[in-house]
């Protein structure tokens, strides 16, 4: 006889995301279709329901929060449609916004250059078994040392682009150099700098993109399309989660995400 009470484990049975994704897509599809120019409600929609109206500065600044969801996508896409692995799912945003302001070449340089001196600090900052809060908060006042020299040393030489280092975001600097450090010490040096440089291009990728004009003008005036790539993120990572090239990823055993995603399917 079949013994019915112990029946073998199965995943968790997923929510069907059709219904999401009609309104996720749906939506903005509808807002753009009403704000062609045939339509009866272009001129009210054109004016209440995009960014147009406000001023050039604005729309500037607004820039790098209209292209997070985008960053979220390109993330989202290499990560798992194609394997590769990066330094977390927010890092390759925040270099982009940093590169657009500091540009891609000398953002790298000076990323590279920081990593380095952030990893060479971990050991002695450890040695002094300072709790975590004082460990992190250390390495922030080094880099922002770093920063501060980097700028005195391009007045004395006369050289802008070392100047241009003062709009790095300092963050975006600790929390890559903490993220690679801590890829060093578990999965060792391969994977660390293969982690590092994949999160490094793209964040060039995706502030090429953001440097594109067409692209920033489509956000402003169909800012509803921000919507339609929550649409893209969530038909990625249902549909598109083949891993293609997981095969390049240097092999460290188990992968921290799916440690995290374990925990997820728990709670």
């Amino acid at each position: 006889s079949v013994n019915h009470q112990q029946q073998p484990a199965t995943a968790a049975v997923k929510k069907p995301i059709w219904p999401l994704l009609l309104v996720l897509f749906g939506l903005p599809l509808a807002l753009i279709v009403l704000k062609l120019p045939a339509m009866p409600t272009a001129e009210f929609l054109n004016e209440h329901a995009s960014l147009s109206g406000l001023t050039e500065k604005l729309q500037d600044k607004l820039s790098h929060i209209l292209f997070v969801p985008l960053g979220a996508v390109l993330v989202v896409l290499v990560r798992l449609t194609l394997g590769l692995r990066v330094l977390g799912p927010f890092r390759s945003i925040l270099l982009a916004v940093a590169f657009q302001t500091t540009g891609a070449l000398m953002g790298m340089v000076f990323l590279a250059v920081t990593i380095l001196i952030v990893v060479a600090i971990r050991s002695p900052i450890g040695s002094l078994k300072l709790p975590y809060f004082g460990r992190i908060t250390v390495m922030l006042s080094s880099v922002a040392v770093l920063m501060t020299l980097g700028v005195m040393a391009g007045s004395w030489f006369h050289l802008n682009v070392l100047q241009a280092i003062a709009y790095f975001p300092i963050i975006v600097l600790c929390l890559i150099a903490d993220a690679f450090g801590r890829a060093l010490k578990q999965e060792g040096i391969r994977s660390a700098l293969f982690r590092g440089v994949m999160t490094a291009l793209v964040g060039v990728l995706l502030a090429v993109f953001a440097g594109i004009p067409q692209i920033h003008n489509l956000f402003i005036w169909y800012p509803e399309l921000l919507v339609a790539q929550i649409g893209l993120i969530v038909l990625i990572s249902r549909r598109m989660n083949s891993r293609l090239l997981e095969g390049f990823n240097p092999k460290v055993g188990e992968d921290e995400e799916d440690e995290y995603e374990k925990e997820w399917l728990k709670s």
